[in-house]
């Protein structure tokens, strides 16, 4: 894995936020289902479990800045629900999961777009299609995992997060990291990066309501070097961290439930148009419930 040191995540946020996310309109299911060509596949790295944390603590560790590091996961038993590191590649178009809960990701592709493992150190990442001037016809891929009840965590606390590396000029327009369901349709929670500013977000939109609220990072991220992004949702806030620095945070209702039939993606929220495209690396993404 390629991934920055990260310290104990602390949500002491203090910034207020609130401003809604724009919800892009090619949120809509991705309408193709071509699989992309696997890269060799390696055995996955093996990780020890240690103690489930009180609070959500980042399972990826390193041992120098810049350097790939074996992360530790968390015991299966602490609601970790979903992990990829990407050392293992991909078998026959799909990522294994490592948490032991979650299901593997599958290669989708348009226009033949190919998502690479590029090895870095002593690990892998993923690499996604670039940028090009013409989007609708540009080769586009994703990762896609099926729904989960897992992945829905109603009005539970939820932490998601990866380590991501692009610049300023592979965005063309947000780019969506990880995503769970559509704004405006269901309910969502996903982490992308914003065009305009380059800052990491953090976006949960609830069910039955058309309003979305946004936590962001207190510095920008699209600046060539690897950043752990985390989001995390406890209670009625939500909130965000980039290489261990708090962002901002806002308020959500009581009520506010996600709960949706969609697949997870990575990397984009569909295939059709731009699509809001993810088109830098992305390393060692989990999911974690509680």
């Amino acid at each position: 894995m390629k991934i920055l040191s990260f310290s104990a995540l602390s949500l002491l946020l203090t910034l207020p936020a609130g401003t809604p996310a724009t919800a892009a309109g090619a949120d809509d299911p991705a309408t193709t289902a071509a699989v992309g060509a696997p890269a060799t596949a390696v055995d996955p790295a093996t990780t020890a479990a240690v103690g489930a944390p009180a609070t959500a603590v980042d399972p990826a560790t390193t041992a120098a800045v810049g350097a790939p590091a074996t992360a530790v996961d968390p015991a299966t038993t602490a609601a970790l629900v979903a992990r990829y590191n990407f050392d293992g590649g991909a078998t026959e178009g799909r990522v294994a999961d490592l948490s032991g809960r979650g299901a593997p990701l599958t290669v989708r592709n348009a226009a033949n777009g190919q998502i690479t493992f590029t090895t870095e150190g002593t690990g892998r990442y993923a690499a996604f299609p670039a940028a090009c001037a013409a989007p609708t016809t540009c080769g586009k891929a994703l990762l896609e995992a099926p729904d989960d009840a897992d992945l829905d965590p109603g009005t539970r606390n939820f932490t998601w997060a990866a380590s991501v590396r692009l610049t300023a000029a592979q965005l063309s327009g947000n780019a969506n990291i990880m995503q769970k369901g559509v704004a405006g349709i269901g309910s969502q929670w996903k982490m992308q990066v914003t065009g305009k500013s380059g800052r990491a977000q953090c976006v949960v939109a609830a069910r039955g309501s058309a309003q979305t609220f946004a936590a962001i990072s207190a510095r920008p991220v699209a600046d060539g070097a690897w950043h752990r992004v985390v989001c995390q949702r406890t209670g009625t806030t939500l909130g965000i961290s980039v290489d261990g620095v708090a962002g901002s945070k806002t308020t959500l209702p009581t009520t506010a439930t996600i709960d949706n039939t969609m697949p997870m993606r990575v990397g984009g929220p569909n295939l059709a148009g731009d699509g809001d495209m993810y088109h830098g690396q992305l390393d060692d993404l989990y999911a974690q419930l509680g």
